[in-house]
């Protein structure tokens, strides 16, 4: 018996032995992290082993079993070693299914290791697809695409078409598959999204796209069941949607990537003719009410509908602002998109508090003041990635300019006593003499000439010569 001696940071190649010696290095200061020596014992699985059990009982799964392939063991005795078509493909890859067990286990068994996600192989997913099995869509199965799976189990792989063409790309679809779900071991992430693929939206298209089937795999739901109630718009629709295929499997891979759920032209043209006389593209574009419009008038008797040919780009631009500007809206205001959540990996709980949060059996609150009774437990809701678990007990960055303009000495008015500074004029007049008081003249006697004058005199009234009355005849005179 060998004992090989490993180091955690490189890469693990295979072992031919039941225990192995793992070492670990030290650290700078002499100490170490992990004790000096672990002994893992691996019990190795045989190739001969595997042939045993495979030649009589194979097809009955049990060198599946023995390999630690439950699955396919189960599938095995149920459909007698696939019809025994996978019972004789085995008897030439048992040696290589042997290797992967024994690198599986030895890489679940290192203690220091990260999760690696388990690799879909070829040749597992070409038995599943023989006949007659392959057109139940068991290859599919097994590469975790339930939804097709099911799909071709009860369209018997679209009459034939679709397994046809599984036949012919299978190395890519596990290749796809084998890549999504490494990104999704190394990001953490449960689930993420797939992009979708032109060969499968083909594959729905072309046999039954006449009842939406593409639309419901781009995760266009509205127009999938427009087009099975429709039958793919009175099959318009259908034969425009085989031309822009790729169009609309790249506008939904970019909707995946960035979930702003714009408006598209195309679609709209799609709509209007020929139920756009029923408002089916205003609907579309978000405008309730001109489509019940529309629909009750008939396209406002058919004018509304021929203008709206002409117009229908200004509208798809209108709506497609309008969608942008909410979208940078959200953003700005820190607006957790659930899409977009759900790809960073982001836990749909809110965020932890601070401090003893209780537990479940004492059901005590705790020391968080905002505790809810509706709010998760802690054993259940994710740590946050930073220190502080709300944003209200996170000390807030302190501005060094918030009190400059109080502290600065406030700047002098070099005008502002100057007013009282400055020498009061003087008046030139205020040390003159006064004049002599007025001196009334006596008057000599009453005067008897007429005063001709009849406007008042501006003289005072002691300086006006009184008149002398009018002389009185006597009855002599006559």
């Amino acid at each position: 018996m060998h004992v090989h001696t490993f180091t955690p940071t490189r890469k693990m190649a295979a072992v031919d032995n039941r225990h192995v010696r793992f070492e670990y290095p030290h650290r700078a200061d002499g100490q170490q992290d992990v004790p000096t020596e672990a002994f893992i014992h691996i019990q190795k699985k045989k190739v001969l082993e595997a042939y045993i059990l495979a030649l009589p009982f194979g097809w009955l799964g049990f060198h599946h079993f023995y390999l630690k392939r439950p699955g396919f063991g189960l599938l095995y005795f149920f459909t007698f070693g696939l019809l025994g078509f996978g019972w004789i493909f085995d008897w030439f890859r048992i040696p290589f299914l042997v290797e992967e067990c024994n690198r599986r286990m030895l890489r679940e068994r290192i203690p220091t290791s990260t999760p690696m996600p388990p690799r879909k192989r070829l040749d597992d997913a070409y038995i599943l697809a023989c006949w007659p099995l392959g057109i139940l869509g068991l290859h599919h199965y097994y590469l975790e695409r339930y939804a097709w799976g099911l799909a071709y189990t009860f369209t018997l792989s679209f009459l034939g078409i679709g397994w046809i063409i599984d036949i012919l790309r299978m190395p890519w679809l596990v290749e796809s598959v084998n890549l999504d779900m490494q990104y999704r071991y190394s990001s953490g992430l449960l689930y993420r999204t797939p992009m979708k693929s032109l060969c499968d939206a083909y594959i729905l298209g072309v046999p039954l796209g006449w009842l939406g089937l593409h639309h419901f795999y781009l995760d266009r739901v509205g127009f999938g069941l427009v087009y099975f109630f429709t039958f793919g718009l009175c099959g318009f629709g259908w034969l425009v949607d085989l031309l822009r295929m790729p169009c609309l499997v790249d506008d939904t891979n970019r909707r995946i990537a960035r979930p702003d759920n714009k408006k598209s032209l195309c679609d709209a043209y799609v709509l209007w003719f020929p139920f756009g006389i029923f408002g089916f593209h205003h609907f579309y574009l978000n405008r309730p009410c001109y489509g019940l419009l529309y629909f009750c008038t008939l396209g406002l008797f058919g004018i509304g509908w021929l203008i709206d040919f002409c117009r229908l780009p200004s509208l798809v631009k209108d709506i497609n602002e309008m969608l942008e500007r909410k979208y940078q809206l959200c953003r700005m205001t820190n607006d957790r998109d659930p899409i977009a959540s759900n790809q960073s990996g982001a836990s749909a709980y809110p965020r932890q508090p601070p401090g003893n949060y209780g537990s479940l059996a004492s059901g005590s609150q705790g020391d968080y003041e905002g505790y809810q009774p509706g709010y998760p437990p802690a054993a259940v809701m994710p740590q946050p990635p930073y220190p502080y678990g709300a944003s209200e007990r996170m000390p807030q960055p302190q501005d060094p300019y918030a009190n400059m303009a109080a502290q600065m000495p406030q700047p002098q008015d070099p005008y502002a006593n100057m007013a009282a500074q400055m020498p009061q004029p003087q008046d030139p007049y205020a040390n003159m003499p006064a004049p002599p008081p007025y001196t009334e003249f006596p008057v000599a006697g009453p005067s008897t000439q007429p005063v001709l004058d009849e406007k008042p005199s501006s003289r005072p009234e002691s300086t006006v010569r009184p008149t002398a009355p009018p002389p009185q005849k006597n009855d002599e005179d006559y």
